[in-house]
């Protein structure tokens, strides 16, 4: 899903995109969304990820079927469309450029613009890249399929005291361990980095250190995706329930009632 204020851009099951104009208000009161302007159809398979490249009137969608497509958001004709050599898992965007993570445990990165491929390196050796995070065009977070976390940096390859080992080149600043499953979200700041895996596990790693802080269970086998900011920590896919975590303290857990789910006692 992507939201960038104007336009609410949806990837869905049904093999589609759809952008609806945006009518949230902001206040109280049941919401509805707005009109929808296009569906589009192209890809064979669920669609896993869409953005919207900033200062373009494009949007990029990503799928399994291993296809990067380019939709122009004014008419909704295709614009390019790039097949990789891999099922596409994962999407990401930032600063001009956008990073994929493919079943073969490869990251390739292009430019959001033209989609000419600027770097690709295998991230994992015998496991796929399941979620990845890209912040900067210096940095890539990734999930393995083997539940290790990866750190890259792009531009030094290092950590900022230094070390630092490479694969294929490619700079990994730390490694995170400990999920048992494949990991499906992600996120970081600068100081620590957040993923959840499929066994509906959250762990909390210390950025630099590579050390798992704390922890966070119970969530069911379907949790999908995370955010947070300074003061919360946002989960989905527990008995259709939202979770919205106390982050500021490492203590507790408040839940808040979205409309159209269900919220249960813990």
């Amino acid at each position: 899903m992507a939201f960038d204020g104007e336009f609410l851009i949806t990837g869905g099951a049904d093999r589609t995109v759809k952008v609806h104009r945006n009518t949230i208000s902001p206040g109280p009161g049941p919401q509805r969304l707005g009109e929808c302007l296009h569906t589009w159809k192209g890809h064979t398979e669920r669609v896993i990820g869409v953005v919207r490249p900033e200062g373009t009137r494009q949007v990029v969608s990503a799928a399994p079927d291993a296809k990067l497509i380019f939709w122009d958001l004014d008419t909704g004709e295709k614009i390019r469309e790039l097949e990789l050599p891999a099922p596409i898992l994962c999407l990401g965007a930032a600063e001009g450029y956008l990073a994929v993570g493919m079943m073969n445990g490869n990251v390739s990165v292009f430019t959001d613009k033209t989609g000419e491929e600027v770097l690709t390196w295998q991230a994992y050796q015998r496991a796929a890249v399941r979620s990845i995070y890209f912040p900067s065009q210096t940095r890539i977070m990734t999930g393995g399929g083997n539940g290790v976390v990866r750190f890259w940096d792009l531009k030094e390859g290092g950590t900022p005291d230094g070390g630092f080992y490479t694969i294929e080149g490619r700079g990994i600043a730390h490694e995170y361990k400990g999920h048992n499953a494949p990991v499906v979200a992600l996120q970081g700041d600068e100081v620590k980095i957040v993923s959840a895996a499929s066994d509906g596990v959250v762990r909390v790693f210390d950025m630099k250190m590579g050390e798992e802080l704390f922890r966070i269970e119970g969530h069911s086998d379907d949790i999908r995706s995370l955010q947070f900011d300074r003061r919360f920590l946002i989960t989905d896919g527990t008995m259709n329930t939202i979770v919205v975590h106390d982050f500021a303290s490492e203590e507790g857990s408040d839940e808040f009632e979205i409309e159209g789910f269900e919220l249960e006692d813990e």
